[in-house]
């Protein structure tokens, strides 16, 4: 009966100790793990998006200018 427990609570221990999103060392380093990725995202982009902003005209920047001043506001007050 011993031998049962101790497997069970080994199994419950291992299940528990997998998946630590839920604690909150877990969430900070889920959140950690996204910014990164994120980060990655923004560095693979920014010199395609360096050399297509170069490439506009001045009312084309300005344009782009407002669109992204726009779309920032709406997702500032999304959040």
């Amino acid at each position: 009966m011993n031998s049962r427990r101790q497997f069970i609570e080994g199994r419950l221990g291992t299940a528990c100790n997998a998946d630590d999103r839920f604690t909150p060392p877990g969430r900070l380093e889920a959140r950690q793990d996204t910014l990164e990725a994120l980060q990655k995202g923004i560095d693979a982009i920014r010199p395609v998006f360096s050399q297509f902003e170069s490439e506009l005209t001045d009312v084309q920047k300005a344009k782009l200018g407002r669109v992204v001043n726009v779309s920032t506001e709406i997702t500032a007050v999304a959040h």
